[in-house]
């Protein structure tokens, strides 16, 4: 009897902790903690009032909890950066990569005007419940292209009628949770923002069934649907899937972990866009370190010595980060968190919802071969 063909390669044979994209994360997690903790010692010691205004500020910097700042500061950071390195970039250079990004941006913005009608209610949570699915599949993707890139995974990779059943199967996971937990813990006083159409506190029976289980189970049965798919179309068995791709699905599950982390404290959503932040930030630290080059802004330009230099991407990474949180100081206990103000464009967790929404459209523009 022959061994069944399988539409992927034969796993790399190394343990999970000589694989460089496992500890590649294992850094990233130990960099979100410790930004939270920064922002955790910050709001222990930020003053309640306005120290600039003539008039007391009603918040803190710190709003919400250390998990959703640092999100904020590092994450408006990592998507200007991003955007910097993606329209500088040589590949991007030519007509139709740029019209490729022009395209990606008119998407965002049409995503984002769709998401500021959706106004409160049942349509805000699913509205807000898609954006994180949205950047589910952002991180998670993201985490795939470090496994081919390390070799951690098999080099030919899956087809994409086995990789994105599958990458459904686990957005549908995560989103069942996600949404579970309103209803497993619906006192928490963290949720009430969602501004559910029902109290999950209150509903029971058949309305339990319908805002609950019917949701819920619904997911479930589409997550079978999609790994039975998987299953046909990979022309092997899932088990020997997993092994070979064990590394990756490692990284998933803690992926996983820190998104629960998130919505038992401050919201799942924070959680994994700071996360998506650190690994970006210790991916690329790394390649500076193996493959940036020598030289001061006066030998390589001002932008090239931040883009090829670790010095120059560090200093340009912090600096936006630090600019960013000035940015907040002055916006919340200089104007009082003026609605009026430019900076509430750049300071504001509202704003920063949309932000992300243009940074994840313009992250699924093609990129030239």
């Amino acid at each position: 009897m022959t061994a069944q063909a399988t539409t992927w390669d034969t796993a790399p044979s190394r343990p999970l902790w000589q694989m460089r994209s496992v500890r590649q994360f294992a850094w990233s997690v130990l960099l979100w903690g410790g930004f939270v903790g920064v922002f955790y010692v910050v709001a222990q010691i930020e003053p309640s009032g306005g120290w600039l205004a003539h008039r007391k500020a009603p918040a803190q910097v710190v709003q919400g909890g250390p998990i959703r700042t640092a999100m904020l500061f590092t994450g408006m950071a990592h998507f200007l950066i991003a955007f910097l390195f993606q329209w500088t970039s040589s590949a991007n250079a030519t007509p139709r990569a740029r019209r490729n990004m022009g395209l990606g941006a008119v998407g965002g913005i049409l995503i984002c005007l769709l998401f500021l009608v959706a106004g409160g209610g049942a349509r805000y949570t699913a509205s807000y419940f898609l954006l994180a699915a949205f950047f589910v599949v952002h991180a998670l993707r993201d985490e795939n292209v470090f496994g081919k890139r390390f070799g951690d995974i098999p080099a030919r990779r899956l087809g994409p009628s086995v990789y994105l059943p599958l990458l459904g199967a686990l957005s549908c996971v995560a989103l069942t949770v996600a949404w579970s937990f309103f209803f497993v813990f619906p006192e928490d006083s963290g949720r009430k923002w969602m501004a559910f159409a029902v109290d999950p506190s209150a509903v029971t029976g058949t309305t339990r069934l319908l805002w609950w289980w019917l949701p819920a189970g619904s997911l479930l049965a589409l997550t079978v649907g999609l790994l039975a798919y998987a299953r046909r179309t990979a022309g092997g068995p899932l088990l020997r899937m997993a092994w070979d791709y064990r590394g990756l699905l490692l990284v998933y599950i803690g992926i996983g972990a820190v998104c629960l982390l998130g919505w038992a404290t401050e919201g799942g959503f924070y959680a994994i866009v700071l996360l998506h932040v650190t690994t970006w930030w210790v991916f690329t630290t790394v390649e500076m370190r193996k493959h940036g080059v020598r030289g001061g802004p006066r030998e390589l330009g001002l932008f090239g010595w931040m883009r090829r230099t670790q010095v120059g991407f560090q200093t340009l990474h912090i600096g936006l980060t630090v600019l960013t949180l000035a940015f907040a100081l002055l916006w919340i206990h200089g104007t009082g968190q003026s609605n009026s103000h430019l900076l509430r464009g750049v300071a504001s967790q509202e704003a920063f919802r949309y932000w992300t929404i243009l940074h994840i459209s313009l992250s699924f523009v093609p990129r030239p071969a």
